[in-house]
């Protein structure tokens, strides 16, 4: 250091280097720095060298603190009485002390004790062991020159210190594990007797302050030893195993803690053993569920398909009604698919307005364009309808062009073997009823129009075999649905005809039709086939094979009951609401079929799936529940049957209601379900036999009849009767012409 700038006056120092002075000058200034605090300290030059041999090595964002720190401390201490000797000495090594208050963060605890400069670097060797924090690193440095400072007046060297402490290690991981430093370097004992106690101490896993009890019991118990005469290797002999040791210094210990702590630490350990449970009974049931795979055995679609190919090609009517349809849909451009779509879509519904209704639709004209344009496929419909069997085949590569008429790509597989049964779609029968039967109405309305009853009769028949094929498409409800609701459609077709155009029909024709029409039968759906089938198909999709007849619900049962689960949540927000109860919605209902496949997802759902009824017993509760349903599909008393008190028992337990999910899912709980939906087209084709009956009574005798009565037994064998009262269709004459009157009727007319 330049000795000159610390020549001159006090006053003419701090003048000069004070933020005052630098702002007199025009600069602005912060604090001072380290060589202005010590030019302008009022100590010794040989103590400001010192100093800053000490400062000169510190980062800087210490320096300016420490300066501070030392500068204070160097003052205090020439105030009581230390020469300058003493400081110079104490600041010796100025690499350790540069150090030590990089390790502390603070300056304060060099010039607290007067320390003899070899013994920095064993206060080095032991802080170095008290890990990280550098409060306490403070604490210790503090106590330790304290300690030192005690043994150098009790008459022990530097020398000594130096040897007894320099390799030391146990001391500074005691000093760690306690953060009670202040006892340590009072009693002399060996490394190897303290490495006893910091075994010991180590092993208790107490708190610090019972930690730092345990290790001054230790420390006073080998001192007392010592001066007992005993050696060191004879008082670790005599003191046994730390393990044992620690364990019981740690009962007692926790013995000792408060009341509060106790209950606080038995709650904790309570908790802790419970979640231990329920995660490893979790972990089981988990690893368990993933694990199972459904066992396929048979595919009901191929089965379907099987008997379709087992029919002679020249008796199958698909390939003809596909060829039709396809020449119906016209190709898309290549490019604006989106606008052309809508254009199409708008342009279609005109003609199929015009197609339904007939001259009654302001759209008509369009129609009779379209019919004249398409007469070619109309022939392909009626040559398809002379075929007795539909043959439609699910997984059939000339299927393509169809499918790609109706919007899905090359790639689209039809009904895959993955698909649960009750998934299956039928595509083929939307477009007989849309495309086939639709065009051949619009063909029928044409044909009156020209008065040609040879003609209408034909087309008549055509969309009765139509009928029939839809029915063929697969042992379902909804294919018998649909089929009497084709019929249904035929023989409102059948009354309008007659009441508005009866002179389109020769008797024969209209004998030909009522003959027709009586042999019809209206069933709801073959139940016993669709138990057998279906059901079975979502068994063992569900469930795993264990070769007997039983297994556990899985994964890909969850899968399976997507759809179903959604159907809840639109037809019944009741019954959802009580699923809900028992099994969260995102088990039921998840964002999408992908969550799923995650393990997230089958994690979650493991332990209501271990809850589940096995295969066997949801086997024969899903096949008593249809029995019941079987036994009452025909009844009025829907609410009050046996099939609705057990669904409802089901329902309304929590514990069964989780049992048996899959049934209660799968299964109907209201009477508007489709089961029951053969009733108002039985009263329409009865209704059109009526009508037959009563023009052709009116041919013979000149008027319509007054009553029914009057038509049996010539016209008709008994008079139709009305499922909706069980008494017979009511009749009478309303503006010149017959009228049936039913509530079935009343509800579709209100519909429409």
């Amino acid at each position: 250091m330049n000795s000159s700038k610390l020549s001159g006056p006090q006053w003419r120092k701090k003048l000069l280097y004070t933020p005052v002075s630098q702002l007199l000058r025009g600069r602005i200034t912060g604090a001072l720095s380290r060589l202005e605090m010590l030019d302008t300290s009022a100590i010794p030059e040989s103590v400001v060298n010192a100093l800053d041999a000490v400062l000169k090595q510190l980062p800087r964002r210490l320096r300016s603190k420490a300066t501070r720190q030392l500068v204070k401390s160097c003052k205090e201490q020439l105030q009581a009485g230390w020469t300058e000797a003493q400081l110079l000495n104490q600041l010796n090594d100025s690499q350790s002390i540069a150090l030590l208050i990089c390790k502390t963060g603070t300056a304060v605890w060099v010039l607290e004790t007067s320390l003899p400069a070899n013994l920095w670097p064993t206060v080095i060797s032991i802080v170095e062991k008290t890990g990280k924090r550098k409060s306490v690193a403070q604490s210790v440095v503090t106590s330790v020159c304290r300690g030192f400072q005690s043994q150098l007046d009790a008459g022990k060297s530097s020398e000594e210190l130096m040897t007894q402490y320099g390799d030391t290690v146990a001391i500074g991981k005691l000093i760690q594990k306690t953060k009670s430093p202040e006892f340590f370097l009072v009693d002399d004992l060996p490394e190897n007797l303290v490495n006893i106690v910091l075994d010991v101490v180590r092993r208790t896993r107490l708190w610090p302050s019972e930690k730092a009890d345990t290790a001054q019991e230790l420390f006073a118990h080998f001192a007392d030893g010592l001066k007992q005469g005993s050696s060191p290797e004879e008082l670790i002999e005599s003191f046994g195993s730390p393990k044992i040791s620690a364990k019981l210094i740690r009962r007692a210990t926790i013995r000792k803690r408060p009341l509060a702590w106790q209950v606080w630490h038995r709650t904790r350990q309570s908790t802790a053993v419970f979640a231990a449970i329920i995660i490893v009974g979790w972990t089981v049931l988990a690893a368990h569920f993933m694990l199972a795979e459904p066992t396929i055995n048979f595919d009901l679609v191929q089965q379907y398909d099987d008997k379709s190919r087992a029919i002679p090609v020249e008796h199958r009517a698909w390939p003809l009604y596909r060829k039709g349809i396809v020449m119906l849909i016209p190709p898309p451009p290549e490019r604006g698919w989106r606008g052309w779509e809508w254009d199409y879509r708008k342009e279609q519904e005109k003609i199929d307005d015009g197609l339904k209704n007939g001259l009654e639709s302001e759209h008509w004209p369009k129609a009779k364009a379209y019919l004249a344009e398409h007469a070619d496929v109309i022939a392909i419909f009626l040559e398809a309808t002379t075929r007795p069997q539909l043959g439609f085949i699910n997984r059939d590569p000339e299927n393509k062009a169809w499918l790609m008429a109706n919007g899905h790509s090359d790639s689209y597989e039809y009904n895959p073997p993955k698909v649960p049964a009750y998934e299956t779609l039928l595509l083929q029968v939307q477009d007989l009823q849309r495309y086939v039967s639709g065009l051949l109405t619009g063909d029928l309305y044409l044909a009156a129009e020209q008065g040609d009853g040879e003609r209408c009769l034909q087309l008549l028949q055509a969309k009765f075999v139509i009928a029939s094929h839809c029915k063929q498409a697969g042992a379902f409800p909804i294919t018998q649905i649909i089929s009497n609701w084709q019929v249904a459609d035929t023989a409102q077709l059948i009354v309008k005809l007659v009441k508005n155009q009866p002179e389109v029909f020769n008797e024969q024709q209209l004998e030909i039709l009522g003959q027709e029409l009586s042999v019809i039968k209206l069933k709801s759906f073959n139940n016993t086939f669709f138990n057998k089938s279906v059901l079975n198909d979502f068994i063992q999709r569900s469930y795993t094979d264990d070769g007997a007849g039983n297994g556990r619900f899985t994964p890909q049962g969850f899968r399976n009951l997507l759809w179903p689960a959604y159907s809840i949540s639109v037809e019944s927000p009741h019954r959802k609401l009580l699923v809900d109860l028992v099994v969260p919605s995102e088990v039921i209902n998840p964002k999408s079929e992908e969550d799923t496949e995650t393990v997230a997802y089958r994690v979650m759902v493991a332990p209501v799936a271990s809850y589940i009824a096995d295969r066997k017993e949801m086997q024969d509760k899903l096949f008593s529940l249809f029995q019941l349903l079987q036994n009452v599909c025909d009844e009025d008393d829907f609410e009050d049957s046996a099939y609705m008190a057990e669904y409802q028992r089901l329902l309304n337990s929590p514990h069964l209601r989780l049992k048996y999910l899959p049934a209660l899912i799968l299964m109907p709980d209201s009477v508007e379900s489709f089961w029951k939906q053969n009733k108002t087209p039985q009263v329409q084709r009865d209704a059109a036999l009526i009508t037959i009956a009563a023009e052709l009574y009116r041919r013979q005798h000149g008027k319509f009849p007054e009553v029914a009565a009057q038509l049996v037994p010539a016209f008709l064998a008994e008079i139709p009767i009305d499922p909706y009262t069980e008494k017979p269709l009511r009749y009478s004459i309303k503006e010149g012409r017959p009228h049936i009157d039913s509530e079935g009727l009343r509800i579709l007319s209100a519909s429409h």
